[in-house]
């Protein structure tokens, strides 16, 4: 009972993150990539199909099933206001996507698929470190945070019904992602913000 519970506070939470990330996006705070965006739905719903393949556990990947919709959602509804550059990383991601479908559908392999996968959500992901870097005045940390969150309920949920090891990376490498730039935006935001005003504030005395 406790499985489910947690399933649907997890769930919940990603929708909320989403609905933040994407409001900030209509007050145009944040200006998003289009082929970011493009690419992560595409590894978020192939990574999830994979994993719904190698847990045979529908409970663990509903809030998976619910991010991949929430992200392609979002990606349909930026089309026309997203930055049309294609990112430098977009080939490598491409390219493990494309050869985790060829496993998948040729050798009927949804692991080995699934693995390759876990590697181009990483380097998906390098647009956004970048952006956290250099525009993290823009940037909303509450929706990473969530995300986060949401990731760290998922592996609990995942170890308390736990079948085999290779059910758990995927929600590791998701939560290691999402709080990373969590991280990055509330450091340049907080801490290094503050030592520059406290830099300044001395300079002027």
């Amino acid at each position: 009972m406790i499985d489910f519970i947690l399933t649907i506070i997890a769930s919940l939470i990603t929708v909320i993150a989403y609905v933040i990330y994407y409001l900030d996006i209509k007050k145009q705070s944040i200006v998003p990539s289009r082929f970011s965006w493009i690419i992560w739905s595409l590894t978020a719903s192939l990574e999830t199909l994979t994993y719904s393949y190698i847990s045979d556990d529908n409970l663990k990947s509903v809030c998976f099933v619910t991010s991949s919709l929430c992200c392609v959602l979002i990606t349909a509804k930026i089309w026309t206001c997203s930055d049309r550059k294609v990112p430098n990383w977009a080939e490598s991601s491409l390219a493990f996507c494309t050869v985790s479908l060829a496993m998948w559908l040729l050798f009927k392999s949804p692991l080995f698929a699934h693995i390759l996968l876990l590697i181009a959500i990483p380097i998906a992901f390098l647009p956004t470190y970048k952006n956290a870097l250099n525009n993290f005045e823009n940037e909303n940390s509450k929706a990473w945070l969530l995300w986060s969150i949401s990731d760290l309920l998922m592996i609990v949920i995942i170890v308390i019904r736990l079948k085999a090891f290779k059910e758990l990376p995927y929600a590791v490498v998701e939560f290691v992602c999402h709080f990373s730039v969590f991280v990055i935006i509330f450091y340049k935001q907080n801490i290094a913000a503050k030592g520059l005003y406290t830099r300044t504030v001395v300079l002027e005395r």
